[in-house]
């Protein structure tokens, strides 16, 4: 189940980065538009291991590590806890603590959460580093929104898959009781 969930998160991701970047062309923010096209073909490579190569590990790794390096490398030019980079730790913390296979569970989550504790000690210990890379406040809410809703839109398909196979998976359960019963 957890590759079928990746695989969706990052077609899906990959779709939402490409319009993300069209926004960021749109309210001038070219250099944050281009850093979404290595970012579109990590998440395309990251589903073509999983789902082609079986190798969901290595998958979640370079998905682990291309987010953070992303959020990481911008989070101090784009507002910091005041852009977008906060819903997307958020929303990197939630898949990764869903697909993340059991023995690399303990490693990613930890080191996200950390990373981002440390982000926010440096913000708050020194916020003359936070830069603001919006013309206005009007392209700052534009970028947030876009953001907020492809997380929240993210969060209810990840949610929905896992009911969807959950209670699949009880009726199967449930067919399979029925039938020992009767023998």
């Amino acid at each position: 189940m957890e590759s079928r969930i990746f695989n969706a998160v990052c077609i899906f991701a990959a779709i939402g980065a490409a319009i993300n970047g069209t926004i960021n062309f749109a309210i001038g923010l070219y250099f944050y538009g281009f850093l979404i096209l290595p970012l579109i073909a990590v998440l395309l490579f990251g589903y073509y291991l999983s789902r082609f190569k079986g190798r969901l590990d290595i998958a979640v790794g370079i998905f682990a590590v291309a987010f953070n390096l992303l959020c990481g490398a911008t989070y101090f030019g784009a507002d910091a806890s005041g852009g977008v980079n906060l819903f997307t730790f958020i929303v990197v913390i939630f898949i990764l603590s869903i697909v993340t296979p059991k023995r690399q569970f303990w490693i990613w989550i930890p080191l996200n959460v950390l990373f981002l504790a440390i982000l926010l000690t440096i913000e708050y210990l020194h916020p003359e580093l936070v830069k603001s890379i919006y013309v206005d406040k009007q392209h700052k809410l534009l970028d947030l929104a876009q953001t907020f809703f492809e997380v929240i839109i993210l969060i209810i398909v990840i949610t929905m898959f896992m009911k969807k196979s959950y209670n699949r998976e009880r009726l199967l359960a449930d067919e399979r009781l029925i039938s020992l019963q009767r023998s």
